[in-house]
């Protein structure tokens, strides 16, 4: 007789399994980040699965429509991968084919149209990796974005997904604390953001368990008009062989009212452990009252974390890219009041709200992104060009040529590139909803240099 699958076995059984499933994903995901991040840095202790592994994982998962984690963050993985590290991204082969296919298929792309819409994968993965090399960015994730947005079906939720941002260090308790911020904006009613009641992080992420309480010396539970102060022992399965117990006080406040306008946490370190040195931050969600966001809810969240640990020291984003963004996105893209939605097949009940301001200064952040393209674009071809000149012999005439050709091919992709912008810069003010004249799309095609011409730098 055939074992019977734990899924049946009773509600408790089915979501210690599902629990499982979610965090062997969410591994996988932070071993591509670590990867990207470390190198061969990667410490064999923390258990973490080699590329090639953690890629089958998650496509295996996404094929047999089980994805413990939002598809964002595997793509999110890979883009950093491509970014951080190129040369693995050159060399993933079948597999990560294999992985970028099941992505297109889980999409819903059509049998017909899948290895059109892989290629667009594909290419955008290579232009953050050819960029990267030219200058990098900060963010390549929004130029990715926009580039597989029609591939991939992705909605304003996954274009727009929190950036995490970890680039502040405060000395602090005798070690180096990372200060690590994410903030967004959402649509959805901060009454339904649960990302601010910690006893409720376990339901959008398999990474932390349930708040346990916590009963030292001087431990605090009290109710009070608008919320509760609570010392609490938050258990976050940090990595397949580290879990991390840290006993906080958590001061959670929330508007009086029917329909909140406001809710917000602060949290403190009570005492270090062995592996944490300092854990503190804050987490707000508001309503903004007026201006062009008026009505929308804009998440504010700050975390300053050390470590004792000196091998979670030496991972230099691991906040980011670990537990602390995968709870972050989840809130942002539909996880609301503990049901994880697949927003990219029935809409899902969150998506980022997108003001006229915030979406200005993206494109303008494109054109200051293309202009530096073009600086880098053009001092190679310089490069190339002082070479034929400066050389010993007689400029070849042939070479001359291709590199005047590939300039002029540079110049009109350039001003393509620059009247689209220009176009969604007015499309913008404007208040359309697509940019003023014609196909953003076509006209990026247009800017798209065969693989014999110089690339453009980068983007995030």
């Amino acid at each position: 007789m055939a074992p019977s699958d734990p899924r049946e076995e009773g509600e408790g059984g089915s979501q210690a399994v599902a629990d499982e499933e979610r965090r062997t994903h969410g591994y996988a995901v932070a071993g591509l980040n670590a990867l990207s991040a470390m190198g061969e840095g990667i410490r064999p202790e923390w258990g973490l699965s080699p590329r090639d592994d953690a890629i089958e994982t998650l496509t295996e998962a996404i094929r047999e429509d089980r994805l413990g984690v939002p598809r964002v963050l595997v793509l999110d993985a890979l883009v950093k991968l491509a970014h951080r590290r190129p040369k693995e991204i050159a060399s993933g082969g079948p597999r990560l084919d294999a992985l970028l296919l099941a992505l297109v298929d889980d999409a819903g792309v059509p049998a017909e149209h899948q290895a059109e819409a892989l290629d667009t994968v594909k290419r955008a993965l290579d232009s953050v990796a050819r960029r990267s090399v030219l200058a990098p960015a900060r963010h390549p994730w929004k130029r990715f974005a926009s580039d597989v947005q029609s591939a991939l079906g992705l909605t304003r939720a996954e274009v727009e997904k929190p950036l995490c941002n970890d680039r502040q260090v405060v000395a602090k308790a005798g070690v180096d604390a990372i200060g690590v911020t994410v903030d967004f904006d959402t649509d959805a009613a901060p009454a339904q953001m649960t990302v601010c009641d910690p006893t409720r992080w376990h339901e959008c992420t398999a990474a932390f368990h349930e708040m346990q309480p916590w009963n030292g010396a001087g431990a605090v539970d009290e109710e009070r008009p608008n919320g509760w102060r609570r010392d609490l022992i938050e258990t976050v399965d940090f990595l397949p062989g580290l879990k991390l117990q840290t006993p906080l006080r958590f001061t959670y406040s929330i508007d009086d009212a029917p329909d909140p306008d406001w809710i917000h946490l602060d949290y403190v370190l009570i005492e270090a452990t062995n592996e944490i040195a300092v854990d503190e931050g804050s987490i707000d969600v508001r309503r903004a009252g007026a201006g062009e966001s008026s009505g929308r809810t804009r998440v504010s969240t700050k975390k300053l974390i050390g470590f004792h640990n000196k091998e979670l020291a030496s991972w230099p984003t691991v906040a980011c890219d670990t537990f602390w963004t995968e709870l972050v996105v989840n809130a942002a893209v539909g996880c609301l009041g503990g049901v994880t939605h697949k927003p990219y097949r029935d809409g899902g009940t969150a998506f980022m709200a997108d003001p006229k301001q915030k979406r200005l200064s993206a494109v303008i952040d494109e054109a200051a992104e293309a202009a530096q393209e073009s600086i880098g674009a053009y001092t190679e071809l310089a490069k190339q060009a002082a070479s034929q000149l400066g050389g010993t012999g007689p400029a070849e005439n042939a070479a001359w040529l291709q590199l005047t050709t590939k300039a002029y091919g540079r110049a009109l992709a350039d001003v393509a590139k620059s009247w689209t912008i220009y176009s969604e810069i007015l499309g913008v003010l404007a208040e359309s909803p697509t940019p003023a004249s014609g196909s953003t799309e076509s006209t990026r095609k247009a800017s798209e240099q065969p693989a014999d011409s110089p690339d453009s730098p980068p983007h995030g």
